[in-house]
Formats: structure tokens, sequence, C-alpha cells
């Protein structure tokens, strides 16, 4: 019972602040300055935010591969995250003086995989194939999506609505799939990977994932025809289902339970957020239809 109230109250916190860090121009519309409405502030507050995330969930991915005997260069995957993130700020509309800083990360940018190898002569052990391999990985798996998140949250792209939308998408397709799983499944999706996961309770997530776009996405992203919600509902529901069980593949991979300990009952960053990072690149492709 006690693990119980320690699940919900981190899922509680872990849920308030998703909203507010996503929502918060749509909360506190007071702070919007007319910047496509959105606050600088509120940008700020989800910038910080995701920033935070990705550096935690590099620090739980390169701890995981270093206890599969990897030894991946952590500095530099952290240095190319920031990279991402600082040319994150030349797309959206904030202060001009935070420009400077996206123009030398873009300069930086090319500069990172070359950077990458030659910091490899000087370590005189390990596998230069593997550990580049997963210090690049790290990058693109975790601080990618997540700068993309933020980046399709621009109301001139897809919209802080929309994009919350598909988190309540993927944690109802988690929870529907879970109580359809338990409730009537008999057949394992994947038991290599994830010995819970049935057909069965994937299709009902599936099924309240479709219709919870179709009759409330409308209401956070009005300007979406139907067919737009029910291909966000598809990738939600089946893609951040193959996310969740390719993040357990890296974890029974390097025979660890959970990716952290940051979130008490829940785990780490990366098993909260694998179907986010999943679904977030996929959205692109929504970006490119809506306009």
């Amino acid at each position: 019972m006690k693990n119980f109230w320690i699940r919900t109250a981190s899922a509680t916190v872990y849920a308030a602040l998703m909203i507010l860090v996503i929502c918060f121009d749509m909360i506190f519309p007071q702070f919007s300055d007319g910047l496509d409405n959105r606050s600088v502030f509120g940008f700020l507050i989800e910038y910080a935010f995701f920033l935070f995330v990705m550096v935690v969930g590099l620090f739980e991915f390169y701890r995981m591969a270093e206890a599969k005997g990897l030894r991946p260069m952590k500095v530099l995957g952290y240095v190319a995250g920031l990279v991402l993130f600082g040319i994150l700020l030349g797309f959206i509309p904030v202060y001009e003086e935070l420009l400077l800083s996206t123009v030398v990360c873009m300069i930086l940018a090319p500069l990172l995989p070359v950077v990458a190898v030659l910091l490899a002569l000087f370590r005189k052990e390990g596998n230069p194939f593997a550990d580049l391999g997963v210090t690049i990985l790290g990058v693109l798996y975790v601080a990618l999506p997540l700068m993309l998140f933020v980046l399709l949250g621009d109301n001139s792209i897809l919209g802080q609505g929309v994009m919350m939308m598909v988190v309540v998408l993927i944690w109802l397709n988690d929870a529907f799939a879970y109580m359809g799983g338990s409730l009537i499944g008999k057949h394992k999706l994947w038991p290599r990977h994830s010995p819970g996961k049935t057909w069965e309770g994937c299709a009902v997530g599936l099924l309240f994932s479709i219709l919870a776009a179709i009759f409330v996405g409308p209401l956070l992203g009005g300007e979406f025809s139907w067919y737009v919600w029910l291909l966000i509902a598809v990738f939600c529901s089946v893609i951040g289902t193959l996310g969740d069980l390719a993040e357990s593949m890296f974890k029974r991979s390097c025979g660890v339970k959970d990716s952290g300990t940051i979130m008490p009952g829940h785990g780490g960053i990366l098993d909260r957020f694998d179907s986010i990072l999943a679904v977030t690149p996929f959205l692109l492709i929504i970006a490119f239809i809506a306009h």
C-alpha cells in the first residue's frame, strides 16, 4: 500500500509539471506578450524543464551503457545535447540577444563528430567503434527528440495544445493498455522485452487513444481535421508502445530494472519519457501535413 501511494504522489507531481511547462501560456495568458501567443517567460520555463530532462536522460542512458561495459564520452554527449538546445533558440521568437548563442552552436555542431573521433585517440582502452557509437546514439535518442518536442510546441508549428494532447494520448494508451491487458489479455505482444504487454491490451489502448484524439483533440488543436488527429493517435499508441519496448530492450541488455531513481515508484527519466522520445520525431510528419 505504501508503494502505491508513493507511485501515485510521484505520478501526480510529474503530470502537474508536464501540464504546467507545456501549457503555461494557456494557463496564464496574462504573461503573453504577443510573440505568436507564446510568452518569453513561458518558453523559458519549458526550455529549462526539458533541458533538465535531457541532461538527466543522457546521464541515465550513459550509465546503462557503462553497466554493459561500454565507455561513452559523456562530457562530449552533454556538450552535443547543449548545442542542440542552443540551436533551438534560433527557431523560437525570444530575446534577440539569445541569437548569438544560436550562431555559435550552429558553428560548433559540425565540429562535434570530428572532435569525438579525435578525442578517441587519447583513450588508452576501450572499443572506439562501440564507445563513439553509444555516445552519438545517446544524443540522437535522448537530446534530439526532446529538442524537437520544444520546437514543435511553438504555435507557428503544432502548438502547445497539440503537444499536450500528444502527452495525454500516450498516458491514455499506457493506462488502457494496462487495464485491457489485465482484464482480457491472453496473447503476449513481445515477451522477450516486456512479458506483461499483450496484443489485446495494446488494441484497447489504441481504441481509447483514437476516441480521445477525435473527440477531445479538436478542443486543443481545432485547426486539425479528424484524420490528422487519427494519425496522431496511431503514432502515440503504436510508436509510443514500440518506444517503451525499445527502452525495455536497453534495460534488459544492460541488466538493470529501471533507468534511474529520480521518480520514486516509477524509475528514471527514460522510464517516463521513452514513448515521448519515440513519438516526437514522427510528429514532424504531422507538422508537414498541417502546413
